[in-house]
């Protein structure tokens, strides 16, 4: 994993494109940084001369998983006539984790916002002008005035990366579409805003397991016993929309206490973490999703509460995970209310906490589901998102399989072609070499070679007679990690929320 350190970019730095000449410089395309169009700014009548957006197929309900081919269009949508050597579309994961900090200690009234970011994948490809090269500048063409619509198609790798999330505050995993239009020879050009595509894994709980929690309740100085607290549940892990029946035994422990109420509650914890040279940063976040009071009826201090029902609900729900900076769990919390004294009687609210699980998937998705059980973890996996040519129905069939094993080999700048069965459906634009790498060690030295094509025609061409880059090259996934501080004065960035304190220890615990 490479490590960079992240310069802040001036907002006074702008996105530009060449428009037709024709036109007075006063009327060129203007926007901001982030804005649709781009350039020196101009008159407000302007700013939207030119739109270029993103759509992916089923707009808000889209969603990423392992495996899946994602497909959708980008839209220009220019008032002129514009000058553009290409337009590509970039796809990117990115975890952040971002908080205020506070050093213990220190008479300083400057808090610190510590930064980092890890990009997991970050990939682009070309779907309308010329390759870049590396010893030609690039020619460009002209767009005309109107709406036009520019296909393309991704096949995300059979790898579970962490889901999306946006607790606790300052942390967050994105996965983003950015399209841009790049200028003639090197000039700026436009982007679109970014569109952020949900990501789920598919994680499948473990075969159902009956097993029991139990648990001795204290009051809140934790020296004094109240009861006993028996649950029978039956599994380890739930998913999503499943109704369980829960068995719940409690017996208080003084002779004089009533068991007043009892209710439960679905909770959500999420605890970030930001691993610094000084020390560690913790944020923990809980969120309560379902709560439900259980009927009680008279009792003397022993209460058996048989088939409990728990029904999980579908939404607010995603499966357990940690990331580099974020870890998710979940607790099954039961309420209990107690009464003790006859005269003077006094009320004590103790919670019970049991640990469960949460899939998206039932274990009997295991036969159901296309090659669930090859799924990687992206933690031991290189396997990139890869575009390929949105009139096909997939990428290669050799694909996945080719990609695991060049994954799992020693080798970091392996790369795969596919067979010769596929040439047939490629277009010119996206020649493939069919040559094996076993025969470039039989090659004659770089300087040796000829840029010009075979004198027999009847050969195939060599590597190096190829007009264009071959598409179809596989690459190694690199992720990436920049890291940024900076001091701010109080109150600076709500956001973030309150200052932390940087406890001086290194927390390497996940």
């Amino acid at each position: 994993m490479s490590t960079t350190i992240s310069r802040q970019t001036l907002p006074t730095r702008r996105l530009s494109i060449i428009p037709n000449p024709s036109r007075s410089r006063q009327n060129s395309l203007s926007a901001s940084f982030t804005g649709l169009t781009a350039g020196v700014v101009a008159d407000a009548s302007d700013t939207k001369s030119t739109e270029i957006s993103i759509h992916v197929e089923g707009e808000d309900k889209a969603m990423i998983r392992p495996n899946k081919i994602m497909r959708g269009i980008v839209k220009v949508k220019t008032k002129k006539t514009i000058y553009s050597s290409q337009l590509r579309i970039k796809f990117r994961g990115v975890e952040c984790a971002c908080a205020k900090v506070k050093e213990a200690g220190l008479d300083s009234k400057l808090d610190r916002i510590e930064k980092i970011t890890t990009t997991y994948f970050d990939i682009e490809t070309i779907i309308w002008g010329t390759e870049r090269s590396a010893y030609a500048v690039n020619s460009w063409q002209s767009i005309e005035p109107g709406e036009h619509e520019y296909k393309f198609a991704l096949k995300f790798p059979n790898v579970n990366f962490p889901p999306s999330i946006d607790d606790p505050t300052g942390f967050s995993i994105q996965y983003i579409w950015t399209a841009y239009i790049d200028g003639p020879a090197n000039h700026p050009g436009i982007r679109s805003q970014e569109l952020v595509t949900p990501y789920r894994p598919l994680l499948v709980a473990p075969t159902e397991t009956p097993w029991t929690f139990q648990e001795t309740l204290y009051k809140d100085t934790k020296k004094t016993p109240l009861a006993t607290v028996k649950a029978k549940l039956p599994a380890q892990v739930f998913c999503p929309d499943q109704l369980i029946l829960v068995d719940l035994e409690i017996n208080t422990i003084p002779s004089d206490m009533m068991i007043d109420s009892v209710a439960y509650k679905l909770r959500k914890v999420y605890e970030g973490k930001l691993l610094l040279q000084r020390g560690t940063v913790h944020r923990f976040y809980k969120r309560d999703i379902l709560q439900t009071t259980v009927p009680v009826k008279g009792n003397k201090g022993s209460l058996h509460l048989q088939d409990i029902r728990v029904q999980f609900p579908s939404r607010l729900i995603s499966p357990c995970f940690t990331s580099n900076h974020v870890r998710v769990y979940y607790y099954l919390i039961f309420m209990i209310q107690f009464n003790s004294g006859n005269l003077l009687k006094s009320t004590h609210h103790v919670q019970c906490e049991i640990p469960i699980g949460i899939a998206n998937l039932s274990n009997q998705h295991l036969a159901r589901v296309r090659d669930l059980t090859c799924i990687q973890d992206y933690k031991e996996c290189r396997d990139a998102p890869i575009f390929f040519n949105p009139d096909l129905d997939a990428p290669p069939n050799d694909f996945g399989s080719r990609n695991r094993s060049r994954s799992n080999s020693s080798a970091t700048n392996s790369v795969s072609y596919p067979q010769d069965e596929y040439a047939a459906s490629l277009t010119t634009n996206e020649e493939v070499l069919f040559q094996p790498m076993s025969n470039f060690d039989n090659m004659p030295p770089i300087d040796m070679l000829s840029l010009s094509p075979p004198i027999d025609e009847s050969l195939p061409p060599a590597y190096f007679s190829l007009s264009e880059a071959p598409q179809f090259i596989l690459k190694e996934r690199i992720e990436k990690t920049r890291y940024s501080n900076r001091h701010v004065k109080p109150n600076v960035s709500p956001e973030l929320g309150e200052p932390l304190v940087l406890e001086p220890y290194l927390d390497d615990e996940w």
